[in-house]
């Protein structure tokens, strides 16, 4: 066996490894990122039907001035960490860290697909020009993986566009200049776009486990 023979070998398992590393990362992604990425907003939503504590004890007296001029003692609500659903600051918080993972996942993923997607080409012609059979494996593998980014860019890509509004990372499309903004529409927005993608993305990983099936199988029948 040649040393291109070889590397060549090696290079094709280093594809099929990227395509099942790819798979997994992405399942993980919907079966545990997304759940806890949304948790704050279902904790908050869960604590809200359970009995509370007494509002007075909730309540810090702080000094208020009256016309008179004396100080007396007010009630007034310590509002720093109101985690609530009623507030802007948890949904935003999440739309912003999902937005993050979003660009992270991109410019990791995308180069290491384009990666495999020649991988695998070049296997198909490397396989066609011998008249080795295979080489329909190889295609089809590539075909596979390839159908990623427009699945990605018809049906996650807006998702991703609308939780960034939603979060302050891109403007937003406002029907009415002064229309007041639905903080509970958002933030119910938020989680129905971040679940829907999450399902989207287990989608998408079950396609790379096919490809991963498909090349493992014409690696073995080479």
């Amino acid at each position: 066996m040649s040393v291109d023979t070889r590397n060549w070998i090696a290079l094709k398992g280093i594809a099929l490894a990227a395509t099942f590393s790819i798979a997994n990362s992405q399942s993980t992604t919907s079966l545990f990122f997304i759940p806890s990425l949304l948790r704050p907003l279902q904790t908050a939503g869960t604590g809200s039907k359970t009995p509370s504590r007494p509002s007075s004890s909730l309540r810090i007296p702080t000094l208020a001035s009256e016309e008179s001029g004396r100080l007396t003692p007010q009630p007034q609500e310590n509002k720093v960490f109101n985690f609530s659903l009623g507030t802007s600051g948890t949904y935003k918080a999440v739309a912003q860290q999902f937005a993050l993972f979003d660009s992270l996942n991109f410019s990791i993923c995308v180069p290491i697909e384009i990666f495999v997607i020649s991988v695998f080409s070049i296997a198909a012609y490397r396989a066609r020009n011998v008249n080795n059979g295979v080489w329909t494996q190889w295609a089809a593998t590539a075909g596979v993986v390839a159908s990623i980014f427009p699945y990605t860019g018809a049906l996650m890509a807006p998702l991703v566009h609308k939780i960034k509004r939603l979060g302050g990372d891109e403007e937003k499309i406002e029907p009415y200049e002064d229309a007041p903004i639905d903080r509970e529409a958002e933030k119910s927005n938020t989680v129905e776009f971040v679940t829907k993608w999450g399902y989207l993305n287990a989608a998408r990983a079950a396609v790379m486990y096919a490809a991963t099936g498909l090349g493992l199988y014409a690696f073995a029948m080479e």
